[in-house]
């Protein structure tokens, strides 16, 4: 099986280095790493934020390549290539239960608190959805010509208690013999066709 465009596998060939447009977060332990889902076109300092909040059980570091292109052909921030990386492509060779991106004793969840503020912080007009933002969410909106109008609006009057006399009378129903020859007492609900 072929491996996959971006995957970092061996294949013998020498690539240059050259960076590109996306930014990768590099395990410095073992070379592992994973897309940000953000252009290297950010500031330097937002990206390395982003990084070590999306990786904080290791140290790691921002890198760029051209999408889809192998790990081999991306460069550091600094412009260092990854293939200088001490243990670049390590990954591929073993498995060290020590460099990972989750700290020991702590869930995902707790792990990547950081990241949510760091992306709260990177997108401006997103909203933090909590349940109490939620419900605030779901409740229908009036415009404020709706709503002038509303207050405005005189109370509406309250129909006059009917008396008995007033009062319809009530369909009492009829009596209707069935094919079985029982008697039934049916009362009409709906309106008369």
């Amino acid at each position: 099986m072929a491996p996959a465009p971006g995957d970092g596998a061996d294949d013998g060939n020498d690539v240059d280095a050259h960076g590109g447009s996306q930014a990768v977060c590099v395990r410095t332990c073992d070379g592992g790493f994973f897309p940000m889902n953000m252009s290297s076109h950010h500031d330097q300092d937002t990206l390395n934020e982003l990084c070590t909040a999306l990786c904080p059980g290791t140290q790691a570091a921002v890198y760029t390549r051209n999408p889809n292109s192998e790990i081999k052909t991306a460069v550091s921030l600094d412009g260092t290539p990854y293939m200088d990386l001490p243990n670049a492509l390590k990954f591929q060779k073993s498995f060290d239960s020590a460099c990972t991106c989750q700290p020991v004793g702590k869930t995902w969840a707790e792990a990547l608190a950081g990241a949510e503020t760091a992306l709260g912080s990177l997108r401006k007009g997103d909203i933090m959805v909590t349940p109490e933002k939620a419900a605030e969410m779901s409740r229908p909106k009036m415009d404020t010509k709706t709503r002038a109008a509303l207050i405005a609006a005189p109370p509406a009057a309250v129909p006059a208690q009917t008396t008995a006399t007033d009062a319809k009378p009530v369909d009492q129903g009829t009596d209707v013999t069935g094919p079985d020859g029982v008697t039934r007492h049916v009362r009409t609900v709906g309106p008369k066709l």
